[in-house]
């Protein structure tokens, strides 16, 4: 595995490429520290880089909906508690009266 700097990868970073597609990883380094590490789209496929970013976004977007449902469910009592019911908005909405 080809070890460079950030700013040796900055300067190389066309060469880097060719490196990658050969199937060669590289690390990236900050002031002596392991910051990255690059690989080629294929690596990513066999390490299950596909599947672990969907299983990532899918526990994103069921978090995100069970805190929406509850925000929605706070906003229903406060708004019911205020005297809107389902009637009220429903004329709101259709604008009957």
């Amino acid at each position: 595995m080809e070890i460079v700097s950030l700013p040796q990868a900055t300067n190389r970073f066309d060469n880097l490429l060719n490196t990658l597609q050969e199937g060669n990883p590289i690390t990236i380094t900050r002031k002596n520290r392991n910051v990255a590490i690059l690989i080629s789209p294929l690596d990513f496929q066999l390490l299950g880089g596909e599947k672990y970013l969907l299983e990532q976004r899918t526990k994103y977007l069921e978090q995100n909906r069970t805190e929406l449902k509850t925000d929605l469910e706070a906003i229903q009592e406060e708004a019911e508690k205020n005297g809107l019911t389902q009637e009220i908005l429903n004329d709101i909405i259709n604008d009957t009266k």
